[in-house]
């Protein structure tokens, strides 16, 4: 998502609720470790989509579509 494009206080709250969710997802397949070398890897200047694949291994898409399947296992009604 486009934080630009964030226009209510509901958007930015759903917007940090995904994010706090992707996070936390990241985190349960990963390793501080790794999410440190990504963050140093941004600090450097590298692009976010290139960074997220040299230290996880996988697209950001993949890991995206991964991510929205256990949502939906888990919060499905």
């Amino acid at each position: 998502k486009d934080v630009s494009q964030i226009t209510s206080q509901k958007q930015a709250f759903l917007f940090y609720l995904e994010s706090f969710s992707f996070v936390s997802y990241l985190l349960e397949h990963s390793s501080w470790y790794q999410v440190k070398r990504f963050l140093a890897e941004l600090a450097e200047g590298a692009l976010f989509q290139e960074a997220f694949e040299k230290v996880f291994g996988y697209t950001l898409d993949h890991f995206a579509a991964d991510w929205r399947a256990d949502l939906e296992r888990r919060y499905r009604t």
